[in-house]
């Protein structure tokens, strides 16, 4: 019994020292060999098509919609896929690699594969820029240089029709506490606190050229700052004129000037802008016009010109 026990010990050496052998190769590693994988790719979700018009990208619209799952337009969503799951989180870079478009036209977001999973999305989002650029090209590429994964693809996308904004947005504001003193008869003085906004209500007119009311570009809403929209007028000259409406301080003989502020911005193309107006508590009393600036347009250009 002994002896066989003995005989059956010296085999089991054997067979461990012969698969140490096979799997080591007197190297102590093993020779099993891992083999990337390969990717295949494809664009999924509700947006295809790869012409992408950027006059009809909103970005103030949420990228994606919480219900429905529908994404905005000009998000691409980028899906890869492999054959088989590996046992770590992998990474797919997407890159520029050709094409006229610069890094402001679009953003992206690499993919992600799961461990254990076979498949995992990145994105593309093509952005409105609002320059005047032409018809652009894009070619995003997937980048698996670092990873341990086989497998690349181009997407080629082509942006045209330029967003053009034609609107300015003109603000004018009066808004700000005041403190003031004023003469009562007999020689006693009157104390006055408040916020401009609330004491006087200015509305704006806008008349082109020809003196002919623009309603859609005037404001009126009984609210301070009042905000003016020039979008979709035609080429020419606008005025823009104040209606005090009411001023409750007219009728304290005040000896003070109330500055109006007017600011103005047109997107992707004027900065905000601030201008000052000076006008009369004083005789500035309810129902007074001023022309406070001159609105020049031309085609999408415009040019504001304070008085």
């Amino acid at each position: 019994m002994k002896l066989k026990n003995i005989y059956i010990i010296a085999i089991l050496l054997t067979i461990g020292l012969v698969s140490c052998d096979s799997d080591d190769n007197a190297t102590g590693h093993s020779n099993v060999n891992f083999t990337a994988p390969t990717a295949t790719y494809a664009i999924i979700g509700n947006n295809l098509n790869l012409n992408v018009d950027e006059s009809l990208i909103d970005p103030d619209a949420d990228e994606q919609d919480v219900v429905t799952g529908i994404y905005k337009y000009g998000v691409f969503i980028v899906e890869a896929t492999i054959p088989e799951a590996v046992q770590f989180d992998t990474y797919i870079d997407l890159t520029q690699t050709g094409g006229t478009a610069s890094s402001s036209d679009f953003e992206v977001e690499r993919i992600k594969i799961p461990a254990l999973q076979t498949t995992g999305t990145g994105k593309i989002t093509i952005l409105r820029t609002g320059d005047l650029e032409g018809d652009e090209t894009l070619v995003i590429s997937s980048n698996t240089n670092s990873t341990n994964i086989n497998g690349t693809q181009d997407f080629t996308f082509e942006i045209n029709n330029d967003y053009l904004n034609d609107n300015l947005e003109l603000t004018i504001d009066w808004c700000g506490e005041y403190d003031f003193e004023y003469e009562v008869a007999g020689g006693v003085t009157g104390h006055l606190t408040g916020d401009l906004g609330d004491s006087i209500d200015i509305d704006v007119a806008v008349f082109d050229s020809a003196f002919t009311y623009i309603d859609s570009a005037s404001a009126g809403t009984a609210s301070c700052p009042e905000v003016c929209e020039f979008e979709g007028l035609a080429d020419g000259t606008y005025y823009v004129v104040i209606d005090v409406y009411a001023n409750s301080l007219a009728s304290y003989g005040l000896n003070e000037s109330l500055n109006l502020k007017l600011s103005y911005e047109q997107e992707h193309f004027i900065d905000t802008t601030t201008l000052l107006h000076n006008m009369s508590l004083t005789s500035d009393s309810s129902g007074q016009l001023g022309v406070v600036a001159l609105v020049t347009k031309t085609g999408n250009s415009f040019s504001v010109v304070a008085f």
